[in-house]
């Protein structure tokens, strides 16, 4: 299903539009749900590694490192050829 939402914030239009993913049986709505819980376990981690660069840099006054598509990409390198993932 596909819903295209609108609406009026402080005189500008706003849209988005949002996807609903039926996955028809059990055994896909399982495979779905499990996708996501990894995809949910990524971002965690790369959310956690950035934020700890961040404080880590505003503690010795260094500037702070920019989430870049390459830098993240490397972080999730990282993480996926770690021993304990």
């Amino acid at each position: 299903m596909l819903y295209i939402i609108t609406d009026m914030v402080e005189g500008r239009q706003l849209r988005a539009v949002r996807h609903r993913v039926l996955p028809g049986t059990p055994a896909r709505a399982r495979a779905m749900h499990r996708l996501a819980g990894a995809c949910r376990y990524v971002w965690n981690e790369l959310l956690d590694h950035q934020e700890s660069l961040h404080l880590a840099a505003r503690a010795v006054g260094a500037p702070t490192p920019a989430p870049t598509f390459f830098t993240l990409g490397k972080a999730f390198t990282t993480l996926r050829n770690h021993s304990d993932h």
